[in-house]
């Protein structure tokens, strides 16, 4: 029971397997309470969700949203309820975690013979082994008595010399093998720690727990930059696809379409109902691309959606040259940003050499000073 108490910290990992396996079992096996326990946490889900609503304004959520989920498919109030069980898993985690280390430390204290003794009531040497044994155990039993009469609040009101003096009086010296002053030194060590290691103070925990939420933030963030990065790109990769093939005459707008839907996907949602836009004779291609540039916020692909307007209600060849224009416009924008950057690495480097000759003109006058001063002596 002891060596279990001592590693409670690995039950929030055997419970992630077990709940894999668990999963494997539902799906291979018909069990019959699984719609009570569908429905259990189903309601749970709901309870979580309202509870969340009413605690956050919807301008809160809102502003979040637009910092974190533009990219996610998951809602404000899933990710609230993801971060709640993270908050209570770590939580979780780092009591067992403590439990485990008092439990350590309680058996230290109740199985370490010369425990914590201080120097002047040190032994020299060492009595043999089965000597020992005999008054740990004899230890133990007083300890275990001293207990009942010894609270934690005791040691609060009384000092250490005047806890001791009772631990003294409790203590029969014909029974024993070692003098009473260092039993009683022992075993108020012993009591003191005992009571010492199982104060619990849970709000660092709480505390740590709640800014290990915010992991969620930093995964989310992570994934929008990288999803940001990842859309710029197919954005340019569409346009080149468009200039490609929408100069191989002859194409028709459909076809140029279905290629890029085919190549898309981040896009691929707007390019269907471009595609499904024009199958349909139910609105205009028109409100097609007004619709999309209404919706979108980013001004590149505002742009490259009025391109495609311009491709299928005006002129291709005009839309084509017009991204091309683009290309030439950002080429020449990197190369100033290049060309900003060399010159930025100039200025430093140029800064640091002359930082270096400085303190080396310095350390040279500092030098004949030092010399002229020690000259004029004799």
């Amino acid at each position: 029971m002891m060596r279990l108490a001592q590693n409670l910290y690995v039950f929030p990992i055997l419970s992630v397997f077990i709940y894999i396996a668990l999963k494997f079992i539902k799906q291979s096996i018909n069990n019959q309470y699984s719609s009570i326990t569908k429905n259990f946490f189903t309601v749970m889900v709901s309870n979580c969700r309202k509870f969340i609503n009413k605690i956050f304004t919807s301008k809160f959520k809102a502003k979040y949203s637009k910092k974190f989920l533009t990219f996610i498919k998951y809602d404000f109030e899933t990710i609230m309820i993801i971060r709640m069980f993270i908050v209570i898993g770590i939580f979780l985690f780092l009591i067992l975690a403590k439990y485990s280390v008092i439990q350590v430390s309680i058996n230290n204290i109740l199985t370490t013979y010369d425990y914590n003794v201080s120097l002047i009531h040190h032994e020299g040497k060492l009595p043999e082994t089965d000597i020992q044994k005999k008054i740990l155990y004899l230890e133990i039993t007083h300890f275990n008595d001293l207990k009942t009469s010894f609270s934690r609040k005791d040691f609060k009101i009384y000092n250490e010399e005047e806890t001791k003096t009772k631990i003294r009086s409790k203590i029969n010296d014909t029974e024993w093998m070692v003098h009473k002053e260092v039993i009683a030194d022992r075993l108020f060590n012993r009591l003191k720690d005992y009571y010492n290691v199982q104060t619990v103070n849970v709000w660092p925990y709480i505390l740590i727990s709640i800014l290990g939420s915010f992991i969620v933030e930093i995964i989310l963030a992570i994934r929008n930059t990288i999803t940001k990065a990842d859309r710029k790109k197919e954005l340019r990769f569409l346009k080149k696809v468009f200039v490609v093939n929408g100069s191989i005459k002859p194409i028709s707008y459909k076809e140029l379409i279905e290629d890029l839907l085919e190549r898309s996907i981040y896009y691929k949602k707007d390019l269907k109902a471009i595609r499904d836009g024009l199958r349909s004779n139910t609105i205009s291609n028109k409100d097609i691309y007004n619709s999309l540039v209404k919706n979108t916020k980013n001004i590149e692909i505002k742009l490259f959606y009025e391109k495609l307007d311009l491709a299928n209600n005006y002129d291709m060849d005009l839309a084509i040259r017009a991204i091309k224009h683009e290309f030439t416009t950002e080429e020449k924008a990197r190369n100033r940003e290049v060309a900003h950057y060399v010159e930025r690495i100039n200025v430093f480097g140029m800064l640091g050499t002359l930082s270096i000759f400085v303190v080396i003109f310095l350390y040279m006058i500092y030098s004949f000073f030092q010399y002229y001063m020690e000259m004029s002596v004799f």
